[in-house]
């Protein structure tokens, strides 16, 4: 379990170099250490505005890199039951369910994200990654393909290429 997100949090953190993340008001978020899809707003929220919001993610990004899942997931809590969520904080509560062992509630976040954004990499890698290991394998080639002919229509010039290649590579590991 801890190596499926060791994995995906590794793959993330290396293509999240050339991320931002930007508020619904065109503020620029903190950094983020664990992936770089988080180039979409983190709001708007009932409860959180889009400041603490982005702290949180932050701080559960920061806590998933020094692999305390459950704390991650703390942190993310009352953003899950309080309003609105996006594709990031389910990205991330996925991240966090299946380092903790949860993989099934892992699969549900990271289909959840992918509703919201069909384009996040990092979920429909994780995805894939959850659904080989519950021996879905069928599924996670179809989210292998689905990344794959992404890869094929952006060509060597696209931002998320390196992103892509990095995703691609992490699945046909676990699938083989």
């Amino acid at each position: 379990m801890r190596k499926l997100l060791s994995v995906v949090v590794a793959f993330s953190a290396i293509s999240a170099a050339s991320a931002q993340g930007f508020s619904p008001g065109g503020e620029v978020l903190p950094f983020p250490p664990y992936g770089a899809e988080s180039n979409h707003a983190v709001g708007p929220d009932t409860t959180f505005g889009p400041t603490e919001a982005s702290q949180r993610t932050a701080k559960a990004g920061a806590l998933l890199v020094a692999k305390d899942y459950a704390g991650a997931e703390a942190v993310l809590a009352p953003l899950l039951s309080n309003g609105p969520v996006n594709s990031e904080i389910l990205f991330l509560s996925g991240l966090a369910r299946a380092g903790t062992g949860d993989l099934p509630l892992a699969r549900d976040r990271f289909r959840r994200s992918l509703r919201q954004n069909r384009n996040h990499i990092g979920s429909r890698s994780a995805l894939a990654i959850v659904l080989a290991r519950l021996g879905d394998r069928a599924g996670a080639a179809v989210q292998l393909g689905s990344l794959e002919q992404r890869r094929a229509n952006c060509g060597n010039g696209c931002r998320t290429a390196a992103q892509l290649d990095g995703a691609i590579a992490s699945i046909r590991r676990n699938l083989a």
